[in-house]
């Protein structure tokens, strides 16, 4: 042995060593024998033998000092206990319980850490800044440790940890609990100037309070990093601030490979149950779980943003039953900021903004832009307008596969609420199903409320189902990028101009109205499907131009006015009527069906007229008059060869199958555009006008007249033409 430390000895003297200092191991077990050796200019370590009640601060001392709990207290008698300034270092080890302390640890230019230890940290009061105080470029790192840290109350800032002035905060594979720690501002941890990073480790936050920021946790030009861990917030509330649990300012805070949980935080009059953040950064990413459940405050029940950014990918994000009190955004509120979901799967469910917008999210001047969205739900969200969504300030949003399900407003918006020109872009994948179902405003469906001159756009391969009424007061609504559209049950009404584009599909289903303020236009390749629509069932108060496909329903019953447009109808050359005859009369029963009234001009004709859905043999007629264009259809079963205009096949508008004819004058009476008729004034007005279309030729100049006339000269003619219809063609046998 000797040898080997000779050997030693002279290889450190080659090396320029020229003194030795070796550990000195010191057992103590009261206060003045704890005191020497900690402030000895020696490297010691030193051995907690018995219970030591403080007489004093300890001034940690030049070397490194290990300190070895065995599973007694240190009892601070209400005094300080290490003090470190200048390049010291202290390490606590093994079990240890520290209370009845001023400042527990007082760091500044030094270092502190806890490795492989059980420590008790609690019941510790002072009058200023946390129970362990970090600056100046100190450092605090906890490893492999368990920590409780409870009932520790500072009159100003962070009742457990303060840090600030370029500290460096690090907790790595060990377990925290803060309980029930108190302070002005920051109620478990304030940072300030700090870098905190935790990884690998479990740590909560329960029933921490403070008078104004950050119930739990306060950062102000910090970064802080959450990784591979567990982190729960629970129970922490803000008195008169913001941020219930967490409050950034200035700083950016990353949650990564976590599980996250804020459950039942308040912010009793400020913003921001679970977290605030202003002009800040929070990231969520590659997540396993982030939950924010029974969150309460002014404004965003659960997270409030003001100048600021919030992102969450590749996670799994649930708010449910949280609570803007006062306020917007039962569940967040966005002043100024941007959300971004990329790649995550996001619930919102039953938030409520008690007596403000938005009851799931509220963004004003802000962005919402959701990425590859897995799974995005708003369900049972209430607010007085937007029972799930409320966009102010001429904002961008863009949602991908959403699905808005029983939310309910108030007043306006049930599922979504923009205004002040805003743009709302709702993107579906392929084989992916956006949906509007079940949302009510003010009693009534509404999946969408509008108004200000913005814009609304679906487009993706996907499908839409709005089974919700759209109400967009002059906004316009464009239908792109191959998308599916399907309008079901419900009414759109008051919109700008409707925009049907290339390869996208619109599909108005039965019992469905819509209200167009402005051009309804189907692009190349676009699809407009009104089925076996209502009559008049679609009012443009605009322009109709089509340069697509449209497709109609042909019903046994005849139907005038699919489309009422007040001013111009412009055909392209590439534009098609598709007409579906499945439900057609009987053979060789002639049916006339106005498809088309238009209060200015006709400019162009269908380029081609496509029958489908049929095994009879249509013979057809459209008739391009002055203010409408009438389709007549007389069926008769054909072989194979006659029906290939019915098998959809393209064809001239001069094959024996059918003609187009034009008409100066008119192509029969309008008698059913009369508005404020009864039932059985309908029924014979529908009947003149089709007795008036099959006969033209000499009865056109007084076809021409009556059309002509005003409407109330029209009603007269209705009337004297009603009692003649009456009293010789129904007591007539119909000859």
């Amino acid at each position: 042995m000797k040898k080997v430390l000779m050997l030693i000895l002279i290889m450190m003297m080659l090396a320029g060593v020229k003194e030795v200092v070796w550990a000195k191991e010191v057992r103590v077990s009261n206060f003045s024998e704890f005191n020497a050796a900690i402030s000895s200019r020696e490297e010691q370590t030193i051995i907690v033998a018995d219970h030591i009640k403080s007489e004093g601060t300890c001034n940690v001392g030049a070397g490194g000092k290990t300190v070895i709990g065995g599973g007694f207290n240190l009892d601070g008698n209400e005094n300080d206990a290490f003090r470190l300034r200048g390049g010291k270092t202290l390490k606590i080890t093994g079990k240890l319980t520290m209370e009845n302390f001023g400042y527990l640890i007082n760091c500044a230019e030094s270092s502190v850490s806890f490795d492989d230890s059980e420590i008790k940290i609690s019941n510790n009061v002072i009058p200023s800044y946390g129970t362990m105080f970090f600056s100046a470029k100190s450092s605090l790192n906890i490893n492999n440790s368990k920590m409780e840290l409870s009932n520790n109350n500072m009159s100003e800032r962070g009742g457990v940890l303060a840090c600030c002035l370029k500290t460096t905060v690090t907790i790595n594979a060990s377990t925290l609990t803060f309980l029930s720690n108190q302070a002005s501002t920051g109620g478990a941890i304030y940072c300030e100037e700090v870098s905190l990073n935790i990884d690998g480790s479990n740590l909560t936050f329960l029933n921490n309070k403070t008078l104004q920021y950050g119930g739990a946790l306060y950062c102000s030009n910090s970064s802080i990093s959450f990784s591979s861990s567990n982190i729960t917030f629970s129970s922490n509330t803000s008195s008169i601030g913001n941020g219930g649990a967490l409050y950034c300012s200035n700083s950016s805070i990353s949650f990564s490979s976590s599980n996250i949980i804020f459950s039942n935080n308040v912010a009793s009059h400020g913003d921001g149950g679970a977290v605030a953040c202003s002009s800040g950064q929070i990231i969520f990413k590659d997540g396993k779980a982030v939950e924010f459940t029974g969150n309460k405050a002014r404004n965003g029940g659960a997270l409030y943003c003001s100048n600021s950014s919030i992102s969450f990918s590749s996670s799994n994000i649930i708010f449910s039953n949280n609570v803007a009190s006062h306020g917007d955004g039962g569940a967040m509120s966005l002043l100024k900021s941007t959300l971004t979901i990329n790649g995550a799967s996001l619930i919102f469910s039953n938030n409520t903004s008690s007596m403000g917008n938005g009851g799931a999210v509220a963004c004003s001047s802000g962005q919402i832009i959701f990425k590859d969205s897995k799974v995005v739900e708003f369900t049972g969200n209430k607010a007085q307008n937007g029972g799930a969504l409320c966009i102010q300030c001429g904002r961008i949003v863009k949602l991908t596969n959403v699905r808005f399900r029983d939310n309910i407003a108030t007043e306006k918006g049930g599922g979504i609420y923009i205004g002040r020109e805003g743009k709302l872009t709702i993107t579906t994948n392929e084989n992916k199903i956006s949906e509007f179902v079940g949302n009510k405003a003010n009693g009534q469906s509404n999946g969408i409320y509008m108004y200000g001159a913005g814009t609304i756009t679906f487009n993706g391969a996907g499908r839409v189902n709005m089974k919700d009424a759209i109400m967009a007061t002059g906004c316009n609504i464009n239908i792109e990028d191959s998308c599916e559209f399907y309008l079901s049950g419900v009414e759109i009404s008051r919109i700008g101009d409707l925009k049907i584009g290339d390869s996208s599909t619109f599909n108005l289903e039965a019992n469905t109205r819509m209200a167009i303020y402005g051009d309804l236009t189907i692009e190349s390749n676009g699809v407009f499907n009104t089925g076996f629509g209502m009559e008049e069932a679609i009012s443009i108060l605009g322009s109709y131009i089509q340069s697509g496909t449209w497709t109609i329903g042909i019903e046994k019953r005849e139907i005038n006015n699919y489309l009422y447009v007040t001013e111009d109808v412009i055909l392209g050359i590439g534009s098609t009527l598709n007409i579906d005859m499945s439900e057609t009369g009987a053979d060789n029963e002639l049916r006339a069906y106005r498809l088309i009234n238009y209060e200015k001009d006709c400019i162009g004709k269908f380029g081609r007229v496509v029958f489908s859905s049929t095994s009879k043999n249509p013979n057809y007629e459209l008739i391009y008059g002055s203010n409408s264009i009438v389709l007549t259809v007389k069926v008769s079963t054909g072989t194979e060869k006659d029906s290939e205009v019915s098998a959809g096949r393209e064809k001239d508008s001069e094959v024996s199958a059918g003609r187009e004819k034009d008409s100066e004058v008119s192509v029969g009476t309008n008698f059913a555009g009369i508005k404020g008729l009864n039932a059985n004034q309908k029924e014979v007005a529908r009947t003149l006008d089709v007795l008036s279309v099959k006969e033209q030729g000499e009865k056109l100049a007084e076809i021409g007249l009556i059309n002509n006339m005003s409407e109330e000269g029209k009603k007269t003619v209705l009337g004297e033409l009603s009692g003649y219809f009456i009293s010789n063609v129904i007591k007539g046998g119909g000859e």
